[in-house]
């Protein structure tokens, strides 16, 4: 499959922006993306070419070590007794893969120059191409914040949800932020089923209390006493800090249009 230039774009946009603003939300630890890599200058060398001048890609190898490196230049004049002092500068690397295909191989003995587009295609692509991110068959980049041990995932999934929010109206044309999994969906559905268990056990409680003894009165004592122990159970939970929590808050993912 074809990565295109918007494989990049939302993960700049996911590494630039929302990934720092969700860490310094309270509660947030990690947060990992997947889905897409980084850009790299992808060098596809012709073999019949590269035969043909007795090359391997050893030599390529060694030609862009020596000519596609970052150092310093150095001045003229230091130290002398000229009246002006020049700093040298240069490019340093090549990020372009016109200029890239500029660089010299060796010079012929005819005078030509052998350069490195004689011998290979040159493009900007993927630094890896073993995987590609998708949802619903729209190139995607996948984000999985982690929570931070002894945080309450409601509170974090709320204050991401709302970051979402306000960064969706600033992102470029063509991406979208698609919520794909939340913790809290997890969490509430286990109350709903908690809370619909309880009130099945105290109908249940009441209903045998209530036909074996034949008594109103007795039948309300341990209603009360099922209303009490909750009450007193919750307060201890909540004392304690019990409270649900999971190991990820929140897995969302930016796909393009």
């Amino acid at each position: 499959m074809e990565i295109t230039p918007k494989f990049f774009v939302a993960k700049k946009n996911v590494e630039m922006f929302l990934k720092d603003e969700i860490a310094r939300i309270k509660g947030c630890g990690t947060v990992n993306i997947f889905g897409a890599g980084d850009y790299s200058m992808r060098i596809w060398l012709k073999p019949e070419k590269m035969a043909q001048h007795s090359l391997n890609p050893s030599d390529i190898s060694a030609i862009l070590a020596e000519q596609n490196i970052e150092a310093a230049t150095g001045t003229f004049g230091q130290d002398s007794d000229a009246a002006f002092q020049y700093t040298m500068k240069y490019k340093g690397r090549i990020f372009m893969p016109e200029e890239m295909g500029e660089i010299v191989i060796r010079a012929n003995e005819d005078g030509t120059l052998l350069k490195l587009k004689d011998v290979a295609e040159i493009e900007l692509g993927a630094e890896s191409y073993a995987y590609h991110g998708y949802t619903n068959g729209a190139p995607g980049v996948l984000c999985m914040v982690y929570q931070t041990a002894g945080s309450n995932a409601t509170a974090v999934n709320e204050s991401i949800d709302a970051l979402l929010a306000e960064m969706s109206e600033n992102l470029p044309d063509g991406l979208e932020i698609v919520q794909l999994m939340s913790v809290n969906n997890f969490l509430f559905a286990s109350v709903e089923n908690v809370i619909h268990t309880l009130l099945e056990a105290i109908l249940l409680v009441i209903l045998v209390v209530y036909v074996f003894l034949q008594d109103f009165r007795s039948t309300v004592i341990p209603l009360i006493g099922i209303i009490v122990s909750l009450i007193i159970g919750g307060l201890c939970g909540w004392i304690a800090g019990n409270i649900m929590k999971t190991g990820y808050s929140l897995i969302f993912n930016i796909i393009l249009g």
